[in-house]
């Protein structure tokens, strides 16, 4: 039973193989029948090829030099979102509403029918981005090598058209926005300029808001005068206690300006000169008549009287004197303690408007700063208002430009036989590939008897 079998599947193999090599010879003919075909009856096409520029994106201030530093990838998303606008709808219908595009064969041959224009020319339109750079490759495809490039350049110019439409509208707007905000910045400045003049009227000394401080020095010099006064008042203290401290009899030896003032007194001058007058009448009459007369026992009696006068009188006067410079000294004390605390209270006062200047000062530079800073922003915003006006007055706004126009090629464009073909004889070539795989199977799982 096995032998059978083995002989049934030996003659069954062959004729298999033989099946599919015929199977594979009639798909080689039919492959080179269609390629011929393909070649000999498919309508010659020529494509007309164009390129667009594009810049980077956001708009470019005017009196500029080169192009500003995009990174790679926000240059290949903005290059993407350009090429979906120049095949967007809007552009399309457009190109077809062209002069040049409607005096092309290709148009003419819809009779009138634009419906079905607008899908064979987005796909006879070939649109695709160069690879790492900022350009556009538009082509299209025609049976007329003139139409082709008629509608090449009708569609970019259409597109061109569109982009500066737009950028103008919105370079409008954003011109009108920023305007706006600069004439709302120019009445912030102005208010808080007027701000600033109020509160440097709200000062009490004038010139602290142009760095002269007069409380300051004021200030300094108050400090110094009270410095000088303490001494003052501390040597009048010492000179008080000193007198108010001296002992109940006469001290010696006698200021000088007390002795001088004890010697000018009238009076003790007149004692001195009568207990002189005595003393020269006694001698003379103690040399006459001798100690035992009358005459001078009455003369020396007087002699001690005046004596005694005298020294009540010196002691009268240096009490007089001594307490006339105690009570000088004592109202001096008081005279330099009651000034002490009036230039205290001055100096309290001016050190609390000192500080007073220095909190209005902290918030007057506050406001400098504030107005500063105003002021840049406004010569900023008043800057690119002036620019973006300057770019409306200009003659283009977009960044994207074509770079030559398309002409008309000279040579058929074979792409589509091309594709065709490869169409065509794949199909054989993958048949082969199988039935050589297949048969390798075969010949590996056949049995060795």
């Amino acid at each position: 039973m096995s032998a059978d079998s083995a002989a049934a599947s030996s003659s069954v193999s062959p004729r298999r193989g033989r099946v599919g090599t015929w199977i594979f010879r009639l798909l080689v003919v039919l492959a080179a029948i269609g390629i011929a075909g393909v070649w000999g009856f498919m309508p010659k096409e020529y494509r007309a090829t164009t390129m667009v520029l594009v810049g980077s994106p956001g708009a470019k201030p005017p009196m500029t030099l080169g192009e500003p530093i995009v990174p790679l990838d926000v240059m290949d998303r903005h290059v993407a979102d350009q090429i979906v606008r120049l095949t967007s709808d809007p552009v399309i219908h457009e190109a077809l509403k062209d002069l040049n595009v409607m005096q092309t064969a290709w148009y003419q041959s819809a009779k009138g029918d634009v419906t079905p224009l607008v899908a064979d020319l987005k796909s006879r339109l070939r649109v695709r981005h160069v690879p790492n750079t900022a350009f556009i490759e538009v082509s299209m495809r025609a049976s007329d090598a003139d139409d082709a490039a008629r509608i090449a350049n009708a569609v970019v110019q259409k597109y061109l058209v569109d982009l500066e439409a737009t950028g103008k509208s919105g370079l409008r707007r954003e011109w009108e926005y920023y305007r706006s905000q600069t004439a709302a910045k120019l009445n912030q400045l102005r208010s808080r300029r007027q701000d600033l003049a109020k509160f440097a009227e709200s000062f009490r000394v004038a010139g602290v808001t142009s760095g002269i401080n007069v409380v300051g020095e004021q200030f300094r010099e108050l400090s110094v005068a009270l410095t000088r006064l303490e001494a003052d008042k501390l040597q009048a203290k010492s000179a008080y206690e000193q007198l108010k401290s001296r002992p109940t009899s006469r001290p010696a030896p006698l200021p000088p300006e007390v002795q001088a003032r004890i010697e000018q007194d009238p009076e003790i001058n007149w004692l001195r000169a009568q207990k002189l007058s005595t003393e020269i009448e006694l001698d003379t009459k103690r040399l006459a008549l001798g100690d035992s007369d009358a005459a001078v026992k009455s003369l020396a009696v007087r002699l001690d009287v005046l004596n005694a006068r005298l020294q009540a009188a010196l002691a009268d006067r240096e009490r007089t004197l001594w307490d006339q410079q105690l009570t000088t000294a004592e109202q001096a004390y008081l005279n330099a303690t009651q000034a002490e605390l009036q230039l205290r209270e001055r100096l309290e006062s001016q050190e609390a408007m000192q500080a007073d200047i220095d909190r209005k000062m902290a918030e007057y530079r506050s406001i400098e700063e504030d107005v500063t800073m105003l002021e840049q922003e406004y010569a900023q915003l008043n800057q690119f208002t002036s620019q973006l006006g300057l770019m409306q007055a200009g003659e283009s706004v977009a960044q994207v430009h074509q770079i030559g126009v398309a002409q008309a090629p000279r040579a058929p464009d074979y792409e589509r036989q091309v594709a065709a073909t490869a169409g065509l004889a794949g199909v054989p070539i993958v048949y082969g590939i199988l039935l050589i795989l297949v048969r390798m199977v075969a010949a590996l799982t056949r049995p060795r008897s």
